[in-house]
């Protein structure tokens, strides 16, 4: 549940339209300590030997990146590196 509550939280702050430098900061700190959580709650994810680190998952550290580059969520896509060139 707590991983799925922090899930919820980042992406409703990551969709925000106007968005601060303060807010972005703290979306930052959101997507680290998402990640940590899912490591310590969900620490074999599926047996991969690669852990939480695979693209999807990383991802969510370029979003605070993406959003000063080219604006909020709904001008840029979601899709991870290799679909986004489609």
């Amino acid at each position: 549940m707590e991983v799925l509550i922090k899930c919820m939280d980042w992406n409703i702050g990551s969709r925000q339209r106007r968005i601060s430098d303060t807010d972005l900061a703290g979306l930052q700190e959101m997507a680290v300590d998402l990640l940590n959580l899912l490591k310590s709650n969900l620490p074999d994810k599926c047996g991969e030997k690669g852990g939480w680190n695979f693209d999807k998952a990383h991802s969510i550290l370029h979003k605070v990146r993406e959003i000063i580059m080219w604006g909020y969520s709904d001008n840029t896509s979601c899709q991870s590196a290799e679909h986004a060139h489609i």
